[in-house]
């Protein structure tokens, strides 16, 4: 059995990742800012 597995991923230089890269780490400060962003502040 040869399993060869190689994700395919886009890298990207600089800029923001979106939230469905492979590579995206969520962090604390992005749940506090969407938090933050829906009570209009």
């Amino acid at each position: 059995m040869n399993i060869n597995f190689q994700p395919f991923y886009d890298y990207q230089v600089g800029g923001s990742l979106p939230i469905n890269a492979p590579t995206y780490i969520k962090r604390t400060a992005d749940h506090e800012f969407y938090d933050t962003l829906k009570q209009g502040e």
